[in-house]
């Protein structure tokens, strides 16, 4: 007995010796190694957050954008990182908020944290997880930002699942305002509209939010290659009626090869679709033997009609025409 109680104080003493430092300790000693960090950014950098604050007080009443407005100053190259190019790109929800928070429909993953930055200008430590190496070049990012990109969507039908392992695609309709932050003048803008692209990945019991996961990383992606063809002058895959023309020429094109496959002797040239007037899509199928796809009377085979049906979801009117000789 004598023996174990003498090991358990000498464990004891040995705990006591080695003693871990608290939580407290050990953001007070993060706070001292920040201290140069803070003292040497903090004039710049809370100068550049205080403009920021400024344009999105000002952004949420600016009327909808519908055509374009150039920007003659704005420049982008590498939008996988803007912020390297001195341009934020962000939800306007989470500029007006400033506190982390994000409430817009569609979220953009942030590039920098402005609130985060902004606490630790303001005497938090921050995430210990983040050394003040990081935290130096951040701030060092922030102060070398010349615009903003303030994105707002005004519009958002969330994906839903259909029957048959189809879905109904997102849709998100909106506009971009561009900023010169130290000025705090708006300098361009330009109005976008993002469809979700015509396949997604998804797991057991988690459609809706997988769909959703899908729609979001479209958002961001075609929604940074719009903001450089924007700089470019140029459109891009987020301008009006961009996305439902490419969503269209995709669905004309697996029509193609499956009739191509299903019709080896058709020989389909050419698929097109169209909005008929009474709702229903029109899918013009031409092909070198029309009649390999149509009745005597011209009309599409039935079977024709259900692959078109399958591909597009919906019901169509389909004709079928002869192939102009090359």
């Amino acid at each position: 007995m004598r023996a174990l109680v003498a090991l358990g104080v000498a464990v004891a003493f040995g705990a006591c010796k080695n003693k871990l430092p608290t939580f407290e300790e050990m953001q007070e000693a993060r706070r001292k190694e920040l201290g140069p960090i803070i003292e040497r950014h903090k004039a710049p950098s809370t100068a550049k957050l205080d403009a920021l604050r400024a344009i999105a007080k000002d952004a949420p009443a600016a009327p909808p954008v519908e055509t374009r407005e150039p920007a003659t100053t704005f420049a982008i190259s590498d939008t996988r990182y803007p912020e390297e190019e001195g341009v934020l790109v962000a939800n306007l929800e989470e500029l007006v908020a400033f506190d982390g928070t994000n409430t817009a429909p569609v979220t953009l993953r942030p590039g920098l944290s402005v609130a985060g930055l902004q606490g630790v200008l303001g005497g938090n430590a921050g995430d210990v997880g983040n050394p003040p190496a990081s935290i130096d070049a951040q701030l060092g990012v922030l102060e070398k930002l010349r615009h903003v990109a303030l994105v707002r969507v005004r519009s958002y039908q969330p994906p839903r699942p259909a029957e048959a392992g189809r879905f109904e695609g997102g849709r998100a309709v909106g506009d971009v305002l561009v900023y010169e932050i130290d000025a705090r003048k708006r300098v361009g803008a330009f109005p976008f509209e993002i469809l979700q692209g015509t396949e997604a990945t998804v797991g057991r019991g988690t459609v809706e939010a997988d769909l959703a996961q899908s729609f979001a990383s479209s958002f961001e992606f075609r929604l940074r290659g719009e903001l450089a063809a924007f700089a470019a002058g140029k459109p891009g895959p987020a301008t009006p009626g961009a996305g439902a023309a490419e969503d269209t020429a995709a669905f004309a094109s697996k029509i193609r090869l499956e009739l191509g496959t299903e019709y080896l002797m058709a020989g389909v040239a050419r698929v097109d679709i169209v909005d008929g007037d009474d709702g229903r899509p029109i899918v013009t199928i031409q092909a070198e033997t029309p009649a390999q796809l149509s009745s005597r009377d011209g009309s599409a085979l039935p079977g024709v009609r259900a692959l078109v049906k399958k591909i597009l979801g919906t019901e169509a009117e389909v004709r079928i025409t002869a192939s102009q000789p090359r």
